[in-house]
């Protein structure tokens, strides 16, 4: 698949309009089927959002980097997500 807007305020998943995907939509028709073909359909968006973040702290990585990608304070990260 080859971007059709390659700027830097480009959609990641962009409709054909060019807007911004619902979210919804975009796990339905890309994630989901996905995630069923090797029998994980029961995962949501919070627990791949979990499994992101404890995978981070178990692997070292450093913590401003986690709390940047998932977008929310270091003392939500170390104290809620993981």
């Amino acid at each position: 698949m080859t971007a059709v807007d390659t700027s830097d305020q480009a959609w990641v998943f962009a409709s054909e309009r060019m807007a911004p995907s619902r979210p919804d939509n975009c796990w339905k028709r890309h994630f989901r089927p996905h995630l069923e073909d090797v029998d994980l359909g029961w995962v949501n968006l919070l627990v791949m959002r979990r499994t992101h973040a404890i995978l981070m702290k178990t692997l070292g990585v450093d913590g401003k980097l986690v709390v940047d990608q998932l977008g929310h304070t270091l003392e939500v990260n170390q104290n809620v997500q993981t």
